[in-house]
């Protein structure tokens, strides 16, 4: 019976799952699943038009769908609306603005609502380009919160603009007139040239009616967002990509143009006339094309569709919500089929976890850990898989429990992360090195996971035996042996991640050690982590000491992976990310708060009011 009741909660989690996988619908016949295969290049590296108006669309609003309170669309809907009628997107409410400050230099003080369109912001584009100008000329350390949001409204703006200016310039109302009009002035001077033998046979009028087609075309390639026309040869494929701007000017040395650029006028033109007939034969007839190049790698385009379609990690924090919950309620209710529930929940949540890890490595060709995205990711990954072995070993529930909130709380900051853009952009190219990536990071990354497994089990035995009576001698003792064993997993892998970041920096930079933040950091892990196996075998703590120190030690590894690159200095500091300081600081601040409860005196402690203190370790 408990069994049969864990597996109907597994069932419901699975159709959660299930249900919740939203392929691009058509929309008024058009198909928008076969739109979003479409190939473009932006930095380093080929991904279907759907991540990149995600990634857009994310990036300036936070979110992968559109919904300002007047209309609701996907980012694939929105990216088409913003290239094709640029004048309607104006209107949309894609900049949020909350510094009051802000909207006070901008008069939007009274505002109520924080989403401001393009249109409402136009006549304030020089003050706000004003300001940004003089921002971003400061470290983030030194900028006010009105300047940093100015600096990122500022750039907001500028990505929109370009997105609108990509494959056409934005003054132009039909691309496919422009490239007729463009195509017979081309023909015509081809002529005059094959005539004269010449250029020099050109009349002024060609010239002349040249002219505006040039200014617009560089003007489309400097601003342009992404590239979106491959080469018609395989031959270096990845750097011969070319903007729309830059073909258009390029067929005036071929005297040809590319047969991209006409089949992303055609469906670019029919999606804006409500053409779904002609639209679906544009993108079919372009896909068909693309195929015959043998240089654009469709099967990893697909792949990162379903990647964006399934969305496992966001999947992952749901259920690791739920994994939580059902641990917290089993030791409530005390029903060991919800306990048993939640152990199905959290083989399956580290399951999706690890398919949305596989896949992320597959996409970029790449190992697990690549920037402060993918590190928060696995960190997560490898917390839960020690938390599992640790279930496995000791059935307490308590590698269950710590495992969900990891799980969530790894994920979480991942997801935050993720709204900067792409989390799968090209790397530095000190770590362009996979050998390196598979060693050093992957092993450091590990070391992180396991202090912070520790950290938190730890943070359990004070909660537990601060607010409920249930820290019994026993669980006392095996909460112990787990953060006693974590940690000395943890420094294993610290102290071998140190060394080999130690030989690659000499590799890489000529030198072992340099006293790098980074590197400083990673030092403290290793120390810190001795410390506390010290001070046990020692026995200069106990069992209340260790949970202490372990839950220190959440401090110094946050300090680690996140705080030295907001320092903003040294040659670690891939990954700056100043807005994160608050969040940082409020989690030391919480941590340091569990330490100080925990020290409190054991008549404060119910687990050991409520039995004879002489059966429990004394600890310090």
């Amino acid at each position: 019976m408990k069994k049969n009741i864990a597996i109907g909660i597994l069932v419901f989690l699975v159709l959660y799952l299930i249900f919740s996988f939203h392929p691009p619908q058509r929309i008024e016949g058009m198909n928008f699943s076969k739109l979003a295969e479409l190939p473009l290049l932006q930095n380093g590296r080929i991904k279907p038009l759907d991540t990149v108006a995600r990634t857009a669309l994310t990036s300036l609003t936070g979110k992968q769908t559109l919904n300002d309170g007047i209309r609701k669309m996907t980012a694939l809907q929105w990216f088409l609306e913003t290239v094709t009628k640029p004048n309607l997107a104006d209107e949309f409410r894609l900049f949020p603005i909350k510094n009051p400050d802000v909207k006070n230099f901008l008069g939007f003080l009274d505002e109520p609502q924080s989403m401001f369109s393009f249109k409402a912001l136009l006549p304030h584009l020089k003050q706000i380009w004003e300001q940004g100008d003089e921002a971003s000329k400061l470290d983030s350390a030194e900028m006010s919160a009105f300047q940093k949001e100015i600096l990122l409204l500022k750039n907001r703006l500028w990505m929109y603009f370009q997105i609108k200016n990509t494959f056409k310039s934005e003054d132009i109302t039909s691309l496919t007139d422009e490239l007729g009009a463009y195509q017979t002035v081309l023909t015509v001077m081809t002529a005059t040239i094959k005539h004269g033998n010449s250029t020099d046979a050109l009349s002024q009028d060609s010239i002349d009616k040249l002219a505006p087609y040039i200014t617009r075309f560089r003007f489309m390639d400097q601003t342009a967002f992404a590239f979106a026309i491959p080469p018609i040869s395989a031959t270096h494929a990845i750097d011969n990509w070319s903007t729309v701007g830059k073909s258009l000017l390029d067929g005036l040395r071929q005297k040809e143009l590319n047969p991209a650029i006409s089949h992303w006028a055609s469906i670019l033109e029919s999606y804006k006339n409500s053409d779904s007939l002609t639209f679906n034969s544009s993108v079919f007839q372009y896909i068909t094309y693309l195929k015959t190049l043998h240089h654009i790698p469709f099967k990893m385009v697909k792949l990162e569709l379903f990647f964006n379609y399934s969305q496992p990690l966001y999947k992952s924090i749901v259920l690791y919500v739920a994994v939580f919950l059902m641990a917290i309620s089993s030791w409530i209710v005390l029903k060991p089929e919800l306990k048993l529930a939640s152990y199905y929940g959290l083989l399956l949540a580290f399951g999706v976890h690890t398919i949305g890890l596989f896949l992320r490595i597959i996409i970029q060709g790449r190992p697990p850990v690549t920037n402060l995205y993918s590190s928060a990711v696995f960190v997560g990954w490898g917390s839960i898989l020690l938390g599992i072995l640790l279930e496995k070993l000791f059935k307490n529930g308590l590698g269950i429990l710590v495992s969900g909130l990891i799980g969530f709380v790894t994920l979480i900051i991942a997801h935050n992360l993720s709204l900067q853009g792409d989390t799968m952009e090209m790397m530095q190219a000190v770590l362009d090195s996979n050998f390196w990536l598979s060693t050093h990071v992957i092993t450091i990354c590990i070391g992180y996971s396991a202090t912070f497994l520790a950290g938190f089990l730890a943070i359990v035995y004070i909660l537990k035996g601060l607010f409920t009576t249930s820290l019994d001698p026993e669980q006392e003792r095996s909460i112990g042996k787990m953060v006693y064993g974590v940690i000395c997993f943890g420094l294993l892998f610290s102290f071998i991640g140190t060394i080999l970041g130690g030989i690659w920096a000499d590799q890489s930079w000529g030198r072992f050690w340099g006293w790098d933040p980074k590197e400083n950091g990673a030092l403290m892990i290793v120390l810190w982590n001795a410390v506390i196996l010290h001070a046990r075998l020692g026995k200069m703590i106990k069992t209340r000491g260790l949970m202490l120190m372990a839950v220190f030690g959440n401090i110094v590894t946050s300090f680690s992976w996140f705080g030295v690159n907001m320092l903003g200095i040294g040659l670690h500091s891939y990954g700056f990310m100043g807005q994160a300081f608050i969040w940082l600081s409020l989690f030391i601040v919480s941590q340091l708060i569990i330490i100080v409860i925990g020290s409190l005196p054991f008549t404060y402690w119910k687990s050991f009011r409520k039995s004879d203190t002489a059966s429990i370790e004394d600890p310090k």
